[in-house]
């Protein structure tokens, strides 16, 4: 009898650890709910331009025109980036750098960056508060990026590796500056996420 309980109470204590380990799904499940958002904007229609979904993750300016150029989604082929001014299209309740806004920044003011005669915009005014809090969670996305996203106009830099983005946190537009760190001996260059445009 000794040892048959002590058989039970060694097959008990056994069954217990064995069968309280369960495979952890979280991660797995987490992914699949990522991933279903991050198409869930795909083929989104916005003023005439077709948006692709965001990349998967944040990519040199350079990796986001292969990238773009490269895409087949929706069985379209025809992906590129987009210009600043589609960008703009999509943000929403940031009134000076929506589509018609006051900021200056337009494809064809950026053109005439170096020319002070036509030099039209004023970075200072051309962002909106940065806003989180718990009653109002929303970006300043039409398609609730958060993040920020490569334009086709290129940074005036010499060796350039980066370009006007459009950040959808606060609504600004911006110009990174792919900088030397002479420390490391290295360049430090941006990434962004990309939407592609057709």
């Amino acid at each position: 009898m000794r040892k048959f309980t002590l058989t039970a109470g060694i097959l008990l204590f056994l069954f217990l650890f064995v069968s309280c380990e369960r495979t952890d799904y979280y991660d797995e499940i987490t992914e699949v709910y990522r991933e279903a958002e991050r198409l869930s904007t795909s083929g989104a229609v916005v003023d005439g331009n077709m948006w692709s979904a965001r990349s998967k993750e944040p990519l040199t300016w350079r990796e986001a025109s292969e990238y773009c150029h490269d895409l087949r989604e929706l069985e379209h082929n025809d992906w590129r980036l987009p210009t600043i001014d589609e960008l703009r299209t999509l943000i929403k309740d940031c009134s000076a750098t929506e589509t018609g806004g006051s900021c200056g920044f337009t494809d064809e003011c950026i053109k005439n960056e170096e020319d002070p005669v036509n030099n039209c915009f004023e970075p200072q005014s051309c962002t909106c508060e940065w806003r989180y809090s718990y009653q109002d969670d929303s970006s300043y996305s039409k398609l609730d990026d958060w993040d920020a996203l490569w334009s086709s106009i290129p940074n005036n830099c010499k060796n350039n590796e980066d370009a006007w983005y459009v950040n959808f946190s606060d609504g600004g537009i911006y110009k990174p500056n792919t900088s030397y760190n002479a420390a490391c001996e290295y360049y430090y260059t941006p990434v962004n996420y990309v939407r592609c445009v057709r």
